[in-house]
């Protein structure tokens, strides 16, 4: 049976925490995404997985969740009109969902089921995400993994993160020097 490994994955300078399905390895291709190193990758038990990702962009300004959801499936290469969603559950800007897309007759693709994790970190800007798919048949013996692998998606706090990934305080102003103050002995005469 498929399994999460118990040893988490750091990715993107330690920003992102995540306990990958056993046998899967993502590769990141830039500081903000990462993907399998070769796919499709099978999990431990031999499952295969189509596609795997992690990563984050800048939370686009006045998009609901489901806009988010819908351009990150689009930006993989799968139209919104495509794609059937389930199980899916919001807490505020955080998502979870299950997702099935058709076959695409133009470029070929086959049919995929998958689970997506969109997860937002208090006092920062960016969208994490995550992504994995497999083929219809095999999707009964990786789902419960796929979840699993979604729920352990950390995003470290700013402070905790690399110091890298963190812009460094700005340099204080510089103090300006206090007038000297005038004594109270100032004028008076002193008698001989």
């Amino acid at each position: 049976m498929a399994a999460a490994s118990d040893l988490a994955t750091s990715l993107f300078n330690r920003r992102v925490l995540i306990h990958l399905p056993k046998g899967v390895e993502l590769v990141e291709q830039n500081p903000f995404f990462a993907n399998l190193s070769a796919a499709p990758q099978s999990t431990s038990c031999g499952t295969p997985v189509r596609y795997g990702a992690v990563g984050f962009f800048q939370q686009p300004a006045g998009a609901s969740i489901t806009q988010v959801r819908d351009t990150l499936l689009e930006l993989r290469g799968i139209p919104a009109d495509a794609v059937t969603w389930s199980e899916e559950g919001t807490r505020g800007r955080n998502y979870t969902a299950a997702y099935t897309a058709t076959a695409d007759a133009k470029t070929g693709a086959p049919p995929v089921r998958g689970w997506m994790v969109l997860r937002e970190a208090p006092g920062d800007k960016h969208a994490y995400f995550a992504l994995f798919e497999t083929d219809e048949a095999s999707w009964d013996a990786v789902r419960s993994v796929f979840q699993e692998a979604g729920k352990s998606l950390l995003v470290k706090p700013r402070a905790l993160q690399g110091p890298e990934s963190i812009q460094p305080a700005p340099a204080p102003e510089p103090t300006k020097p206090k007038p000297k103050a005038k004594s109270k002995a100032a004028g008076t005469v002193s008698a001989k």
